[in-house]
């Protein structure tokens, strides 16, 4: 039986041993994972938590799927990341510090996103206060890539029109691409939250909403998972929880969107090591049984 392992960032993730289910079936996860663990593919869309991946080296080693992850020749360099070839506007938006990039090295190709330098430049000509702001959240992300990286684009894979989906549904949609599994196992998809602030395990950090932002809305996901298992009617899906089904919980429940797709299980992390081999769950984290 041929298995795969896809790990979203909600809070029920919080104390898996991963290394415990690597044995069991490929590994697929998103977004800030990598600062913990090492997946078998890391997956990420969003343009900060990319070029943060990028910047620290990891795809220069571990397979990556990006979003809009488009190379440019660095002769285009300051047209389109500065928007202007104009020496002295460029020493005075180099002044603002707007610009987060890697060192270039003997790079010639490069990835950029978001609008152009001089955009900010010029509001900040109308209106100083507004520097700190855009130095704090909107820098622009630049990233000198190298040949021999092991980055992909979404786009590439996915016919030429990126889907424009989620990290975690994105994840799920090229595991099963790539690994025709006959069993999905979704851990970390929690979909809700169960406090009012957001459920994730990078929340505050880098890249990240803040921890008292409120939760995500959570009906892009469930779409994205309603097409997953609509378009693959033949692989079982189980929603992984860290505890049995409650119907009062946010978490811990019986999705209704999901009602109608008999592909779909609810299962326990203790029913998980049932069902991939006698190690067990002892409630904080996945170990072997002495």
């Amino acid at each position: 039986m041929k298995r795969v392992f896809c790990l979203g960032n909600g809070e029920s993730r919080k104390d898996v041993n991963i290394d415990a289910l690597k044995p069991h079936g490929k590994i697929y996860g998103c977004n800030a994972l990598y600062r913990e663990y090492t997946p078998d593919v890391l997956v990420a869309v969003d343009q900060g938590i990319t070029h943060e991946i990028y910047h620290s080296g990891y795809a220069y080693e571990n397979m990556c799927y990006f979003r809009n992850w488009h190379l440019q020749d660095e002769s285009l360099f300051y047209t389109s990341v500065y928007g202007t070839v104009d020496e002295e506007m460029i020493k005075y938006i180099d002044d603002l510090n707007l610009l987060k990039t890697n060192k270039k090295g003997r790079s010639k190709k490069f990835v950029t996103g978001g609008s152009t330098l001089i955009s900010f430049a010029n509001q900040v000509k109308k209106d100083y206060s507004k520097l700190k702001q855009y130095q704090q959240s909107f820098k622009t992300k630049v990233s000198w890539v190298r040949d021999d990286d092991k980055v992909h684009n979404i786009k590439d894979v996915q016919g030429g029109q990126d889907l424009g989906w989620a990290a975690g549904p994105t994840a799920i949609w090229l595991a099963i691409k790539n690994e025709e599994p006959q069993q999905v196992y979704l851990l970390g998809h929690d979909l809700n939250s169960n406090t009012n602030n957001i459920n994730n395990l990078y929340k505050g950090t880098p890249n990240y909403s803040p921890i008292n932002h409120k939760p995500t809305p959570s009906v892009n996901w469930i779409v994205q998972l309603q097409a997953l298992m609509n378009e693959n009617p033949d692989i079982v899906f189980y929603k992984v929880n860290n505890a049995s089904i409650d119907n009062n919980s946010r978490v811990n429940r019986m999705h209704p969107q999901f009602n109608g797709f008999k592909n779909l299980e609810y299962i326990t992390y203790e029913q998980l090591q049932s069902i991939i081999d006698k190690r067990w769950w002892d409630g904080n984290r996945l170990i072997a049984r002495r």
